[in-house]
């Protein structure tokens, strides 16, 4: 993948959540405070919420980086309850701002350092039509400022730690009415910042132009004769001429008309018949090398009194070739010996590599003032210069000094490799915002959902037990009249004349007596079963039925039913009146008023656990108030 693809991709995926959800958002405060008591719960209404302002200059003085802001607001204040609107606002602003702080854009060092300096940010996040809602808040437009000026930090820069600072001092200054000030500091800090740049990195254009040419010549003159002579042995001479003579004639066509002239075919042509003709095996072939000799003497002069100043050189040149070629047409000995590589060539030539034409293609596309990033040295270069003529690259960094000077092929092998890695487009504060709003929304969502299918199940479960207690009393009632009918002619048969031995009367009424005993029996195996599927639905052992019960008992309102079973299924109805704080006793009456229950805390847990005390009502206070929740963040955007 290219490099330019691979920055796209990184960049896409980290965008797709938020064009995949459109236009659902949230923004009125009205909105945020019921999504956040959706999740967070409500206050008490005993209890005042702490003023914004206060909790604002509060969060000042946090650390968010180790610091959980809302423990630190509650020790500040002395222990005073948060609201829900407050509580969810200080979380969702930590989270998107060290999601924004930790893009992979910026160096972590920096990131921990800008988290350490965001308490007075999160605390602006509270104040009406914040950052976090509104598009248009200037904090949106200094924070994106802000991140694309630190893409070219990095710890090791002369100016890193003042960079920092400045930075660090500019987020503290964040809060009220010192908001727009610090902001008007930061940029006019940056313009003098910027224009120190600027003078830098013209003075190293201005002395780098000639430089590059030369860089250019130098290694496309090497790179050309490496390519002509790798892994062949030449005569003496030419091993030393490829330096002395060859290098510098090849450079000089470059530097005078460049690789499209005339010249530059003609010599690279030329030198590679040369330096077959001067090769072992081509005395082998003395027809092909007598062909050869014959072009070269007819064009190599002319050549070389264009490509070499010297004329005692050109001579010299000249009488050693020609001594080779006469050896070699005659079988005389030639000295020979293994050709190196000459210096000034790229790392690819070295390698014997290639870079294939798309990434070529891709690496010329590049803009000035897309940063990199060097990861072996750990710094960061911005492109200051694309010479297409030359196909040269110049880097600085974020002083403006020069970093790295390189050809097209070179940068382009560096980054497949590795060495040289793309800096990722950086995402607005208020994408990051979007994003993390919307996931509470979709949490709320979710959250509501949970909750009313628990209540159906609940209700479900509610009408299963009554049906099954209606059931349960239907059968108690017929066999109560079954019992009394056999109870009633029992009685009768006592009445009427004796016609059996006393001893009948006493097997009769004993008789009666374990049918009512039976009937009994019956009824409290049936509410035995039903407690068994009450306690059943609060957990499987004791403990987790125990738990459940408290938080039941805990929701328990004055003015909510409950309905009491005794050892036999009888049920009586009450209402809960008066709750007790400092004794934790709880009375109930029934309809009328007249009867009292007392009961204790303990006691009302072991009965809702054991399944003889059930709730009638819930509290339903809790309304699913993320259905006006959508669609006015864009309004604002």
């Amino acid at each position: 993948m290219t490099f330019l693809g691979a920055v796209a991709k990184l960049n896409a995926e980290m965008t797709s959540n938020l064009k995949a959800t459109g236009a659902a958002a949230i923004s009125s405060a009205s909105n945020l405070e019921k999504l956040f008591v959706g999740l967070y719960g409500e206050m008490p209404s005993q209890q005042e919420a702490v003023p914004d302002a206060r909790l604002a200059a509060v969060l000042c003085g946090g650390n968010p980086l180790t610091q959980d802001l809302t423990v630190h607001a509650r020790a500040a204040l002395s222990g005073l309850k948060l609201a829900p609107r407050q509580l969810g606002l200080i979380k969702t602003a930590t989270a998107i701002v060290g999601d924004f702080f930790n893009q992979p854009a910026l160096h972590p060092q920096l990131s921990e350092k800008l988290i350490q300096h965001s308490g007075a940010l999160i605390g602006e996040a509270l104040m009406p039509s914040s950052w976090l809602t509104h598009k248009s808040h200037p904090v949106v437009a200094f924070l994106s400022e802000l991140s694309e000026f630190a893409l070219g930090w990095y710890p090791t820069h002369p100016q890193a730690n003042d960079i920092a600072d400045m930075l660090g001092r500019t987020l503290d200054g964040l809060q009220g009415e010192s908001l727009n000030e610090s902001i008007e500091i930061f940029r006019q800090w940056r313009v003098n910042f910027d224009s120190r740049v600027e003078k830098v990195s013209a003075r190293v254009i201005q002395g780098e132009s000639g430089t590059l040419r030369a860089q250019y010549a130098r290694g496309l003159a090497a790179r050309t004769i490496n390519r002509q002579v790798a892994g062949r042995n030449l005569p003496v001479f030419m091993v030393r001429a490829l330096v002395d003579v060859w290098q510098p004639a090849f450079q000089w066509v470059l530097l005078d008309e460049g690789d499209k002239g005339p010249l530059w075919p003609r010599l690279v042509k030329n030198f590679g018949l040369l330096v077959w003709s001067l090769q072992a095996d081509a005395a082998e072939q003395k027809t092909k090398l007598h062909r050869v000799i014959d072009q070269l003497k007819q064009d190599f002069p002319d050549l070389l009194s264009k490509v070499i100043n010297d004329e005692l050189q050109r001579k010299q040149v000249l009488e050693d070739i020609e001594v080779v070629h006469l050896c070699m047409l005659h079988g005389q000995p030639v000295e020979y010996q293994a050709t190196p590589a000459l210096e000034g060539s790229a790392t690819l030539d070295i390698l014997d590599a290639e870079v294939s034409a798309d990434l070529l293609q891709e690496v010329s596309a590049i803009q000035p003032s897309q940063w990199f990033v060097l990861p072996e040295k750990e710094i960061r270069i911005r492109l200051l210069q694309r010479v297409d003529e030359y196909q040269q690259l110049l880097f600085v960094n974020q002083l403006g000094m020069k970093a790295l000077t390189c050809s097209y092929e070179e940068f382009a092998f560096q980054y497949s490799s590795g060495h040289v890695a793309a800096v990722t487009e950086l995402l607005a504060i208020y994408d990051w915002s979007l994003a993390k709003l919307q996931a509470l929304a979709n949490q709320y969502r979710s959250k509501m959902k949970a909750r009313a299918e628990e209540a159906q199940n609940e209700e479900n479960a509610k009408k299963i037990e009554a049906e099954k207690r209606e059931t349960a009393r239907l059968r108690a009632v017929q066999d109560a009249e079954r019992l009394q009918g056999q109870s009633l002619a029992a009685r009768s048969e006592l009445e009427a004349p004796p016609l059996a031995e006393p001893v009948a009367d006493s097997v009769s009424e004993k008789a009666i007596e374990k049918k009512i005993a039976a009937a009994t029996e019956s009824a409290q195996d049936v509410e035995q079963a039903r407690r068994a599927a009450v306690t059943q639905e609060y957990g499987s052992t004791p403990e987790q039925r125990r738990q459940r019960a408290r938080l039941v008992v805990s929701g328990i309102f004055v003015g909510a039913w409950v309905s009491f079973h005794d050892g036999d299924g009888k049920e009586s109805k009450r209402k809960l009146a008066v709750i007790l704080p400092s004794s934790n006793k709880y009375i109930f009456v029934d309809r009328v008023g007249a009867d009292k229950l007392q009961l204790t805390r303990t006691e009302l847990i072991e009965g809702v656990a054991e399944g003889a005390i059930n709730m009638l009502q819930k509290d339903a206070r809790f309304d699913d108030a993320l259905a006006r929740v959508v669609g006015d963040l864009q309004r604002h955007r």
